[in-house]
């Protein structure tokens, strides 16, 4: 059985591929070392890392600054070209297209939201956003954070089954010890 050489399996991460681009610029570990925010000995470690890979110096001192070997300047564009890329890949958003999304958005609004928000909202969206579908849940302020921690526990995949039980959802849920749960109204604040 065949294995990896060692050169393939010590793959180049994106960091060494940092510390040779800064290196290009700053032709000086330790400057490279403050601009990168490390220690100089850690960035003596890359190198060397970079330099097996290679199986080259890369970069060679000359009097007080290191100079690129050819190998070294042989990389520079390509390795400057894969961060270039990496960046674009990180900056890079994708754009939501409303009329063509067909997702659904859970709105939690209370009277005056079901009554004056809600209709503007819906004309817009069959104008401009077709496929998008709305769930609205009216709420009172004083239950919001229930109702809040319902959804959420809901959107989890947690399954609400009162059928066993026979009470309302609510109840199964909660539970009739649950701090914001009981039978009737209650005059004690949670």
């Amino acid at each position: 059985m065949k294995t990896i050489p060692k050169k393939q399996a010590d793959d180049l991460d994106l960091h060494a591929l940092r510390v040779l681009d800064v290196l290009f610029r700053e032709r000086s570990l330790t400057r490279a070392a403050e601009t990168l925010h490390t220690q100089q000995p850690a960035l003596s470690k890359t190198l060397a890392r970079l330099r097996r890979y290679f199986n080259d110096p890369l970069f060679v001192r000359v009097s007080l600054h290191m100079e690129p070997t050819a190998k070294a300047l042989e990389l520079e564009k390509p390795v400057r070209a894969l961060l270039d890329g990496m960046q674009r890949l990180r900056s890079e958003q994708t754009r939501f297209d409303p009329g063509q999304s067909n997702r659904t958005f859970r709105v939690f609004t209370l009277d005056a939201g079901v009554i004056v928000l809600l209709p503007a909202v819906m004309k817009l969206l069959l104008n401009t956003a077709p496929g998008v579908r709305l769930r609205a849940a009216q709420v009172d302020l004083q239950n919001l954070h229930l109702s809040l921690e319902f959804e959420r526990d809901r959107s989890c995949d947690r399954r609400i089954s009162a059928a066993h039980s026979g009470d309302s959802p609510a109840k199964a849920f909660f539970g009739p010890t649950h701090v914001h749960f009981s039978e009737g109204p209650s005059t004690s604040a949670p």
